[in-house]
């Protein structure tokens, strides 16, 4: 159909983009949680550095739990609407 771009196709490349978007930050976000955890192990000597590390692994934990939500809504919204080139 030559050059008009369809719903489906307009879809697609959104749903795309963003699935791979999701992914980088989410490996991003397991990097940030895995130097927490070794500033954690390492920063036992000291107590507030042992809290202030704590809450930042918290803090990143969280972000993985978001991230890997918002992975599986980007997958639910692929198959809803059949998109071919979403990252799975």
């Amino acid at each position: 159909m030559g050059g008009l771009l369809t719903f489906r196709d307009i879809v697609n490349t959104i749903l795309g983009f963003t699935s791979l978007f999701v992914r980088v930050i989410t490996v991003g976000m397991l990097v940030v949680f895995s130097w927490g955890m070794i500033r954690f192990i390492y920063g036992t000597n000291d107590k507030g550095s042992m809290k202030k590390n704590k809450e930042f692994m918290l803090w990143s934990l969280l972000a993985l739990f978001v991230m890997a939500s918002l992975w599986g809504i980007i997958g639910i919204m692929c198959d809803s609407f059949l998109a071919t080139n979403c990252v799975r």
